[in-house]
């Protein structure tokens, strides 16, 4: 199917297919192929995009940072800083990404930057301000309970991971009811969860690090 030259539309979901079996090569050869189809900037900037991803998945971070810079993101380039433990520079990013787009998600990653560099009430409002439009809006039950196990309620991100399991049993939700579970110092019912985040060979370093808390937790309770 490959060797038919489709769009890159085709060869990003090929990527995307292989990254979530494990299989990182295929996935970087995809998007590489994908980027020498791209036909507009626009598109360059995506494929860049996702092979800064899969580089900072890696812990490539010279490679993932040439990528950001190249797709021009600001949510990667602050990642990047973030991981390099150059704080200032991480808010900088994330504060021109909020100001722009506030999506949950960033507000999140920016409220983390504030938190590393001490500006604990700042982050907490950034917390608040990301769970609010989420509970308003509604739909994105997976964020949500994502961020509430980080940044809120453990009782309300069960909630919300629960209700997501209950329209689709996919990895991501997957990850999310075993990290719900781990919060709730359930973690004897996170495991089988944080198994099948892991089963078909998806290696993202938020779920690996979610699955070894859980496994840890349970070796010290013994």
């Amino acid at each position: 199917m490959l060797d038919l030259r489709p769009g890159v539309a085709s060869f990003t979901r090929a990527s995307y297919h292989f990254e979530l079996h494990g299989r990182v090569d295929e996935a970087r050869d995809a998007l590489r192929t994908a980027l020498d189809s791209a036909s507009s900037p626009e598109e360059e900037a995506f494929c860049h995009f996702h092979l800064g991803e899969l580089a900072f998945n890696a812990g490539a971070l010279d490679e993932a940072a040439g990528h950001y810079e190249r797709a021009n993101s600001e949510q990667g380039k602050g990642r990047v800083a973030a991981a390099r433990g150059r704080t200032d520079e991480a808010l900088g990013h994330y504060r021109a990404l909020v100001a722009r787009v506030p999506a949950p998600q960033d507000l999140v990653s920016y409220g983390e930057a504030l938190d590393a560099a001490g500006r604990r009430e700042e982050a907490a409002a950034q917390y608040s301000l990301a769970l609010e439009q989420l509970r308003a809006f509604g739909g994105d039950d997976l964020t949500a309970a994502l961020i509430a196990a980080d940044h809120g309620s453990p009782e309300e991100a069960l909630r919300f991971a629960s209700a997501e399991w209950g329209k689709r049993q996919s990895v991501f939700t997957a990850d999310a009811m075993a990290w719900a579970l781990h919060v709730n110092k359930r973690d004897a019912e996170a495991l089988p969860y944080a198994d099948k985040a892991i089963a078909s060979g998806w290696r993202d370093r938020t779920v690996v690090r979610h699955r070894d808390a859980i496994v840890a937790a349970l070796g010290s309770a013994r």
